[in-house]
């Protein structure tokens, strides 16, 4: 629990959940935005 604390109310942990959060949001919308062009893609053909 120690851990989670200091992610949640250090600079520098909430410094490191802002990276992490966004990478994860970045690989979603990545993800989901070749996934549409790949059936957007197929659907031409």
């Amino acid at each position: 629990m120690r851990v989670i604390r200091e992610l949640m109310t250090t600079s520098m942990g909430l410094a490191s959940l802002a990276t992490i959060l966004f990478m994860v949001g970045m690989g979603a919308f990545i993800f989901l935005f070749v996934r549409r062009q790949m059936r957007r893609d197929d659907a031409r053909r």
